[in-house]
């Protein structure tokens, strides 16, 4: 599954819509000493750099196989709500 499949089902998941702007991987690379400098200019952390995207574009497909060969593990569809804790560790929902 690819990152943008996951940030869909997501979104869908808790029935948002996406804020985001894409721009091709090449253009946010150039970009990203600006958004640096313009960071440190506002006190601000930037909203990405040239490592975060680099790490992203070499991340881009996950898959629970290996967790489900080796450890049996199964997921649950994104749309099932999970429960919810409460202070206290009592549970509340499905």
């Amino acid at each position: 599954m690819s990152l943008r499949e996951l940030h869909r089902l997501v979104l869908a998941a808790v029935g948002a819509r996406s804020a985001l702007l894409t721009v091709p991987h090449w253009l946010a690379l150039a970009a990203a000493p600006l958004a640096a400098a313009a960071g440190r200019l506002a006190g601000r952390t930037p909203q990405f750099t040239s490592y975060s995207l680099r790490t992203i574009a070499s991340n881009a497909d996950i898959s629970h196989e290996k967790a489900r060969r080796e450890l049996g593990y199964r997921p649950r569809a994104l749309g099932r709500r999970s429960p919810t804790r409460r202070p206290g560790g009592r549970h509340t929902g499905t």
